[in-house]
This record gives structure tokens, C-alpha cells and sequence, in this order.
């Protein structure tokens, strides 16, 4: 199925969903990738953070589930997906090949940054495989209620034609959409929420690993 693609890659993956409306345009397939080292304060996701975290998912599983939904797009997050490029690159390929799916990545890397590293799978990936990329570290001080950005720095950047009219309908606005989901044996808190929100959610989360 996958063209091209070595069936011995794999993504190490925090998380994943089928669907949520909670992480972008449309209905979406949420993939969280595992490892970040910016450590930022207030982390949403703090357990993404260990390199040695998650587990391996090859890009042929992967892929196969993603395209077997109704989604409108994947949506990938994390952890930091471009310390994955490779693998990742191959699976949006797979997707761009065999799918009009859209593709939306989260990023601690500003987009500068990210393509004066000058790594040709992160160049292709944001040359021909992503949509939209929101980039940029999480700065709690700088949390301002919108939507679908953690804080004011963060940027949504239309690196194609298909969302290039409403992203600011959809970025930015002082709106967030959050969704509880279940995910085999846990719950899952999807989406941006505010700092009311998150901080409730935190406190049964501790409550539950407690009890």
C-alpha cells in the first residue's frame, strides 16, 4: 500500500483518535508523536516529552487507519513531530498520495527556524505535505484564549491554497473548542482548552492516578 515507503518505519506515537472537531477544520484524525526537549512551562502534555516514550507504530499501520476514515484531515501534534521528519515525511506522502486528506501540524519550532535547519525531509514536508503548520513554543504568559493556538506567538501559516481563505476564521479567534474522548482504558482531553478548563482537567487526572 504504502509507495515506496520501507515497511520497517515506524513513528514513536504519544496518542492517536479517529475523529475529533476539536483540532481544526472539519473532522480529524488526531496523532500526538512522542518526544520534545523544550520542556516549555505549562506543557499540556507533559508525558510527550520523554525521546524514549510512546510506542513504535510503523507508517504502513499507520497509514492504513488514517486512510480508512471519513476524516476530513490528520492533524499531527505532540511532542515535537519534526525530531521525526523522516518517518513522518513518509506517511504524509502515503496520504497525499492515496487521499485528498488535509494536513495540519503543531510545531515548537517557528517556521524559520524549522527551514533554516535546512533538513530535506522537514523542506519536503513543508514544501508538499503540510496544509496549514502552527508554529512556534508554548509561553504561558502569552496564553490568550484563542482558538487552536496555545499562546499569541504561535502562528498559523497556509502553506497551501486549501485553507488559505478562512484560516483566520479558524486561528486566533477568542473561542476554544475542547472534547473529552475515550481512548481504549483513558480519557483524553482534546483541543486547546484555557487555563480554567485545563487546570480542572489536571486536577481529576491527578485525582484518578491517586485513587
Amino acid at each position: 500500500m504504502s509507495k515506496g515507503c520501507s515497511v520497517t518505519q515506524a513513528l514513536r506515537v504519544h496518542n492517536k483518535i479517529r475523529s475529533t472537531k476539536a483540532l481544526g477544520p472539519g473532522e480529524r484524525y488526531a496523532l500526538w508523536l512522542q518526544g520534545c526537549s523544550r520542556n516549555c512551562p505549562g506543557c499540556m502534555t507533559p508525558e510527550s516529552q520523554p525521546l524514549d516514550g510512546g510506542r513504535l507504530i510503523s507508517v504502513d499501520e499507520l497509514a492504513k487507519e488514517i486512510l480508512a476514515t471519513q476524516a476530513e484531515g490528520v492533524t499531527v501534534s505532540g511532542g515535537e513531530p519534526f525530531l521525526q521528519a523522516a518517518p513522518l515525511l513518509s506517511l504524509l506522502k502515503v496520504i497525499r498520495q492515496e487521499s485528498d486528506k488535509s494536513v495540519i501540524i503543531y510545531t515548537g519550532y517557528y517556521l524559520k527556524d524549522l527551514i533554516d535547519l535546512g533538513n530535506p525531509d522537514i523542506d519536503e514536508i513543508l514544501g508538499t505535505a503540510a496544509d496549514i503548520v502552527i508554529d512556534g513554543p508554548f509561553v504561558e504568559a502569552l496564553n490568550d484564549g484563542g482558538s487552536l493556538k496555545g499562546s499569541s506567538n504561535q502562528t498559523a501559516h497556509a502553506l497551501t491554497e486549501r485553507y488559505r481563505d478562512v484560516i483566520d476564521e479558524i486561528y486566533g479567534q477568542p473561542r476554544r473548542r475542547c472534547e473529552i474522548r475515550f481512548n481504549e482504558n483513558e480519557a483524553l482531553l482534546v483541543g486547546v482548552p484555557d487555563s480554567k478548563s485545563y487546570d480542572a482537567w489536571r486536577a481529576i487526572f491527578l485525582k484518578g492516578k491517586k485513587e
